[in-house]
Protein backbone atom coordinates (compact mmCIF):
# COMPACT_ATOMS: atom_id res chain seq x y z
CA UNK A 1 0.00 0.00 0.00
CA UNK A 2 1.69 3.64 -1.17
CA UNK A 3 1.82 6.75 0.76
CA UNK A 4 -1.06 7.66 -0.76
CA UNK A 5 -3.69 5.26 0.14
CA UNK A 6 -2.50 4.44 3.73
CA UNK A 7 -3.76 8.57 3.86
CA UNK A 8 -6.71 7.75 1.81
CA UNK A 9 -7.68 5.33 4.19
CA UNK A 10 -6.76 7.01 7.15
CA UNK A 11 -9.11 9.84 5.67
CA UNK A 12 -11.93 7.76 5.17
CA UNK A 13 -11.84 6.66 8.84
CA UNK A 14 -11.63 10.07 10.30
CA UNK A 15 -14.34 11.42 7.96
CA UNK A 16 -16.58 8.56 9.36
CA UNK A 17 -15.35 9.16 13.00
CA UNK A 18 -15.96 12.72 12.19
CA UNK A 19 -19.99 12.45 11.42
CA UNK A 20 -20.61 9.56 14.07
CA UNK A 21 -19.12 11.99 16.46
CA UNK A 22 -21.31 15.61 15.05
CA UNK A 23 -24.15 13.19 15.11
CA UNK A 24 -23.79 11.78 18.77
CA UNK A 25 -23.50 15.52 19.40
CA UNK A 26 -25.98 17.14 17.98
CA UNK A 27 -28.20 14.14 19.34
CA UNK A 28 -27.22 15.17 22.90
CA UNK A 29 -28.31 18.88 22.37
CA UNK A 30 -31.20 17.63 20.69
CA UNK A 31 -32.35 15.39 24.04
CA UNK A 32 -31.66 18.40 26.11
CA UNK A 33 -27.99 16.56 27.35
CA UNK A 34 -25.51 19.35 26.10
CA UNK A 35 -25.47 20.88 29.58
CA UNK A 36 -24.92 17.33 31.38
CA UNK A 37 -22.03 16.09 28.93
CA UNK A 38 -19.24 17.37 28.97
CA UNK A 39 -17.67 15.65 26.23
CA UNK A 40 -15.90 17.92 23.38
CA UNK A 41 -16.79 15.26 20.55
CA UNK A 42 -15.01 17.25 17.98
CA UNK A 43 -12.01 17.72 20.06
CA UNK A 44 -11.52 13.44 19.95
CA UNK A 45 -8.86 12.13 17.73
CA UNK A 46 -8.99 8.64 15.73
CA UNK A 47 -5.07 9.08 16.49
CA UNK A 48 -5.61 9.34 20.06
CA UNK A 49 -8.65 7.25 20.69
CA UNK A 50 -10.54 5.38 18.29
CA UNK A 51 -7.74 3.71 16.67
CA UNK A 52 -5.56 2.47 19.63
CA UNK A 53 -9.17 1.82 21.31
CA UNK A 54 -9.87 -0.98 18.43
CA UNK A 55 -6.64 -2.35 18.01
CA UNK A 56 -6.44 -2.55 22.07
CA UNK A 57 -10.00 -4.74 21.35
CA UNK A 58 -8.31 -7.12 18.69
CA UNK A 59 -5.36 -7.38 21.48
CA UNK A 60 -7.99 -8.35 24.61
CA UNK A 61 -10.25 -10.83 22.09
CA UNK A 62 -7.27 -12.52 20.89
CA UNK A 63 -6.14 -12.77 24.82
CA UNK A 64 -10.04 -13.65 25.87
CA UNK A 65 -9.79 -17.10 23.32
CA UNK A 66 -6.32 -17.67 24.65
CA UNK A 67 -7.12 -17.69 27.83
CA UNK A 68 -10.28 -19.77 27.47
CA UNK A 69 -8.04 -22.74 25.65
CA UNK A 70 -5.88 -22.29 28.17
CA UNK A 71 -8.71 -22.22 31.37
CA UNK A 72 -10.02 -25.46 29.39
CA UNK A 73 -6.78 -27.07 29.45
CA UNK A 74 -4.98 -25.95 32.52
CA UNK A 75 -8.25 -25.39 35.02
CA UNK A 76 -11.16 -27.72 33.86
CA UNK A 77 -13.03 -27.76 36.75
CA UNK A 78 -13.47 -23.84 36.89
CA UNK A 79 -14.45 -24.47 33.22
CA UNK A 80 -16.83 -26.90 34.18
CA UNK A 81 -18.34 -23.49 36.36
CA UNK A 82 -19.62 -22.12 32.87
CA UNK A 83 -21.89 -25.00 32.20
CA UNK A 84 -24.43 -23.12 34.97
CA UNK A 85 -27.30 -21.65 33.05
CA UNK A 86 -26.47 -18.01 34.79
CA UNK A 87 -23.42 -18.05 31.89
CA UNK A 88 -25.65 -18.41 28.73
CA UNK A 89 -27.34 -15.31 27.42
CA UNK A 90 -29.29 -17.47 24.66
CA UNK A 91 -28.27 -17.21 21.21
CA UNK A 92 -29.97 -13.96 20.38
CA UNK A 93 -27.64 -11.78 22.99
CA UNK A 94 -24.53 -14.15 22.60
CA UNK A 95 -22.38 -12.36 19.76
CA UNK A 96 -22.40 -9.50 22.71
CA UNK A 97 -19.79 -11.07 23.92
CA UNK A 98 -17.58 -10.38 21.03
CA UNK A 99 -17.94 -6.96 21.13
CA UNK A 100 -17.16 -6.58 24.90
CA UNK A 101 -13.23 -6.84 24.47
CA UNK A 102 -13.96 -3.35 22.09
CA UNK A 103 -15.82 -1.28 23.90
CA UNK A 104 -13.58 -2.25 26.75
CA UNK A 105 -10.69 -1.33 24.57
CA UNK A 106 -12.36 2.19 23.49
CA UNK A 107 -13.75 2.85 27.11
CA UNK A 108 -9.73 2.29 28.31
CA UNK A 109 -8.30 4.56 25.39
CA UNK A 110 -10.68 7.02 26.43
CA UNK A 111 -8.98 6.64 30.34
CA UNK A 112 -5.54 6.65 29.23
CA UNK A 113 -6.03 9.43 26.89
CA UNK A 114 -7.60 11.55 29.68
CA UNK A 115 -5.23 10.36 32.68
CA UNK A 116 -1.97 9.22 30.51
CA UNK A 117 -0.39 11.98 32.12
CA UNK A 118 -1.28 11.55 36.16
CA UNK A 119 0.37 7.77 35.50
CA UNK A 120 4.13 8.85 36.87
CA UNK A 121 5.82 5.67 35.44
CA UNK A 122 7.58 5.39 32.07
CA UNK A 123 7.40 3.09 28.89
CA UNK A 124 6.42 -0.95 29.92
CA UNK A 125 5.44 0.36 33.50
CA UNK A 126 3.14 2.89 32.87
CA UNK A 127 1.09 0.05 30.72
CA UNK A 128 0.95 -1.79 34.11
CA UNK A 129 0.25 1.09 36.27
CA UNK A 130 -2.68 1.37 33.86
CA UNK A 131 -3.84 -2.44 34.57
CA UNK A 132 -3.44 -1.71 38.46
CA UNK A 133 -5.09 1.48 38.28
CA UNK A 134 -7.99 -0.29 36.90
CA UNK A 135 -7.84 -3.51 38.76
CA UNK A 136 -8.36 -1.35 42.33
CA UNK A 137 -10.90 1.09 40.80
CA UNK A 138 -12.99 -1.46 38.12
CA UNK A 139 -12.55 -4.73 38.48
CA UNK A 140 -12.26 -5.24 42.63
CA UNK A 141 -15.15 -3.02 43.34
CA UNK A 142 -17.24 -5.09 40.90
CA UNK A 143 -15.69 -8.92 42.10
CA UNK A 144 -16.19 -7.91 45.52
CA UNK A 145 -20.30 -7.56 44.30
CA UNK A 146 -20.45 -10.31 41.90
CA UNK A 147 -18.89 -12.57 44.79
CA UNK A 148 -21.61 -11.49 47.14
CA UNK A 149 -24.49 -11.25 45.26
CA UNK A 150 -23.94 -13.99 42.59
CA UNK A 151 -23.43 -18.13 43.85
CA UNK A 152 -19.77 -18.60 41.79
CA UNK A 153 -16.59 -20.02 43.63
CA UNK A 154 -14.28 -17.49 45.14
CA UNK A 155 -11.52 -19.34 42.62
CA UNK A 156 -13.77 -17.92 39.71
CA UNK A 157 -13.52 -14.34 41.13
CA UNK A 158 -10.24 -14.30 41.84
CA UNK A 159 -10.03 -15.18 38.23
CA UNK A 160 -11.88 -12.71 36.82
CA UNK A 161 -10.01 -10.24 38.93
CA UNK A 162 -6.62 -11.33 37.74
CA UNK A 163 -8.25 -11.59 33.81
CA UNK A 164 -9.45 -7.98 34.41
CA UNK A 165 -6.32 -6.81 35.53
CA UNK A 166 -3.68 -8.81 32.65
CA UNK A 167 -6.50 -7.05 29.97
CA UNK A 168 -6.18 -3.81 30.83
CA UNK A 169 -2.16 -4.32 31.79
CA UNK A 170 -2.19 -5.67 27.50
CA UNK A 171 -4.39 -2.20 26.78
CA UNK A 172 -1.68 -0.28 28.25
CA UNK A 173 0.76 -1.40 26.52
CA UNK A 174 -0.90 -0.73 23.41
CA UNK A 175 -1.53 2.61 24.40
CA UNK A 176 2.01 3.31 25.12
CA UNK A 177 3.22 2.47 21.54
CA UNK A 178 -0.47 4.54 19.82
CA UNK A 179 -0.75 7.58 22.06
CA UNK A 180 2.49 7.50 24.46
Amino acid sequence: MGPGKKKAAYSRWEALFSYFSRNILYSAQQLGNAGLLKINFYSLSMKKILLPGLVAGLALLALSYGVLFLVIRIVPAMAEEYYNPIFWPGADRAFLFYLHPFILGLALAWFWNRFKEQLSASGTMRGIEMGLVYALVATLPSMWITFSAINVSLMMVLSWFVYGFVQAVIAGLVFTRLNP
